[in-house]
């Protein structure tokens, strides 16, 4: 995925990953006003480290979601169902 108004954060990248595969977290938080990059950091930064090491990786954004519970399933249900079966290998 190549666009133009991603600003690569590389060394958190390479951070978070670290964490991760030596346990030190199993998950994480990102919290920041709207439009400064997160959804751009987990998709072109992070996701791809963490799955070129063989993580699964799942994500899902809340927004606009409070209050649907149906819609949040749903929305979820393939990514759940992907890792349900990864679990049974």
């Amino acid at each position: 995925m190549e666009d133009i108004w991603h600003y690569p954060r590389t060394v958190l990248a390479e951070q978070l990953t670290r964490a991760i595969e030596y346990n030190v977290i199993h998950s994480f938080t990102l919290f920041a006003p709207r439009r400064l990059g997160k959804t751009y950091f987990l998709n072109y930064d992070l996701k791809p480290m963490l799955e070129g090491l063989g993580y699964n990786t799942i994500y899902f954004s809340f927004a606009n979601q409070i209050g649907n519970s149906i819609t949040a399933i749903l929305i979820l249900r393939p990514s759940l169902e992907v890792w349900s079966n990864w679990l049974s290998l």
